[in-house]
């Protein structure tokens, strides 16, 4: 089961997507960019009296869906201290919108471009959203045909809760954007995925017994309560993976990239001495 892991700074993401390095010699490389779904910047002032919820329909997950691995806000010397979280939100019909991921509640410090990293799966019309325990400069921007729906007050919302937004303000958008990891074609023969690029690939509960991931990007990839029984994973990239209760008896794990990786026994490799997952189910 895919959990949404946040580390609270953009460092992680900026290190392993700022550069080809990333993919590492050998491992295939997505043949397109990644999508940014919405656009940070704006002036507006939301000044809740306690706490508030708000939602863009503009900002929509593209057709086939991926992994949200970052949440960014343009930030001025106003927001300084001041606190959000990043919501995912799937429509329901009406103004009603289901809870599907969010993040920790992060302080902004005021320095211009902030990025969060986060690791949300999504599907195709999940839209962007947010929520603030209090006042939030430049939460949003004037634009015509935009419109920013809002409820207030509204208790941090739990995944999988209902939120319903009665208000809604013309002309405007959040300033929020999100990067979007597609899944990559994941191309194989049978369980021969060797030098495949399956990133962002949904592989949770797949019988994988006797696979060949060897020098495969993993990368953000579900194979949570998959089977990799005799699995050979050697030179794999799980950065962002998860791999919960995946059952991986007498897999190979040799030179595997262990970054930001759910363990089989549900730990993160980035929080683990040493930060890796052996040991810790695999």
């Amino acid at each position: 089961m895919r959990l949404t892991r946040f580390f609270g700074t953009g460092a992680l993401l900026g290190a392993l997507f700022g550069s080809a390095a990333f993919f590492g010699i050998g491992f295939a490389s997505a043949t397109t960019a990644d999508p940014t779904i919405g656009q940070t910047g704006g002036s507006i002032t939301c000044s809740p009296a306690t706490t508030a919820a708000n939602a863009d329909p503009s900002d929509v997950v593209p057709a086939g869906g991926g992994v949200i691995t970052s949440f960014s806000f343009q930030s001025t010397s106003a927001n300084n201290g001041q606190k959000l979280l990043f919501l995912v939100l799937k429509p329901k019909g009406g103004d009603s919108y289901t809870v599907v991921g969010k993040t920790s509640l992060v302080t902004l410090a005021g320095t211009g471009l902030e990025t969060f990293a986060a690791d949300i799966a999504v599907q195709s019309g999940d839209i962007l959203g947010e929520w603030l325990p209090g006042k939030l400069d430049n939460c949003a921007r004037t634009t015509s045909g935009g419109v920013v729906l809002a409820l207030f007050p509204a208790a941090d919302p739990a995944i999988g809760a209902t939120l319903s937004f009665p208000t809604s303000y013309g002309d405007q958008y959040l300033n929020e954007s999100a990067n979007l990891v597609v899944p990559g074609p994941c191309t194989h023969n049978g369980n021969n995925y060797t030098g495949a690029n399956c990133v962002a690939n949904d592989l949770s509960g797949a019988q994988l017994f006797n696979a060949n991931f060897s020098w495969t990007n993993l990368s953000w990839a579900n194979l949570s309560d998959a089977n990799l029984t005799n699995a050979n994973l050697t030179g794999a990239n799980l950065t962002g993976a998860d791999l919960d209760g995946a059952i991986t008896f007498n897999a190979n794990f040799s030179d595997v990239t262990w970054s930001n990786t759910t363990c089989p026994d549900g730990s993160n490799s980035s929080t683990n001495t040493p930060k890796t997952c052996i040991g810790h189910g695999a």
